[in-house]
């Protein structure tokens, strides 16, 4: 199966921060702590660790998001409403989406009552990439499983070429992770037919 890097770019993190729901009611229901509330949470914390960098735009990885999202967001963590908001599939798809851009981007992950971001910058603390993807497997078809099992079972068999076991439906999450461990290590995010990853590496003394 053809595995390739992309490019030799990497991004520096100079704050990071992760939420968690709390637990239901007592009387039954769910949390009141949405997906847009764990976000300003924990991106509230990634910019406090950071030093409030001029932050040069915004990339947000939401299930499901509404018109005002951006501007509740923006409003929220004390950021100029000017400061642009971009949506993206997943985190690893977010850091390409950065390119090469040296000035600080805050990225945004929520995912099943948890919340992560990270502000990256030149350098920092931590160091993400270079991405890496492995593609052309096939997953596996079997009519009589749930359609779910394919999608698993085929990113799985991808993400072993790059060096993971299990790949994560949460990248960023699990980068949070990994630096809040300080350990380094690759993590790589689910898909059914290519899968890409990125290297963490813990560069300085993590906050």
């Amino acid at each position: 199966m053809p595995t390739d890097t992309r490019d030799a770019t990497t991004w520096g993190v100079a704050g990071h921060g992760a939420a968690l729901a709390g637990p239901p009611p007592a009387g039954g229901g769910n949390s009141d702590e949405d997906a847009l509330t764990l976000s300003v949470d924990a991106a509230w914390l990634a910019l406090e660790r950071a030093g409030r960098p001029a932050i040069g735009r915004v990339v947000v990885v939401m299930r499901r998001t509404v018109a005002n999202d951006a501007a509740i967001l923006l409003a929220a963590t004390r950021l100029d409403d000017a400061v642009p908001v971009l949506r993206a599939e997943n985190a690893l798809d977010a850091l390409e989406l950065l390119g090469g851009a040296t000035d600080a981007t805050l990225l945004i992950e929520a995912d099943d009552g948890r919340a992560a971001a990270i502000v990256t910058a030149a350098d920092g603390y931590a160091e993400l990439g270079p991405i890496v993807r492995s593609s052309g497997g096939a997953a596996i078809v079997d009519g009589s499983r749930d359609p779910r099992f394919a999608r698993l079972a085929g990113g799985r068999a991808l993400a072993k070429q790059l060096g993971v076991a299990d790949p994560s439906a949460a990248p960023l999450l699990a980068i949070v992770a990994a630096i809040e461990g300080r350990s380094s290590r690759r993590v790589v995010a689910a898909g059914e037919g290519a899968v890409s990853g990125v290297d963490v590496a813990i560069t300085g003394e993590v906050p």
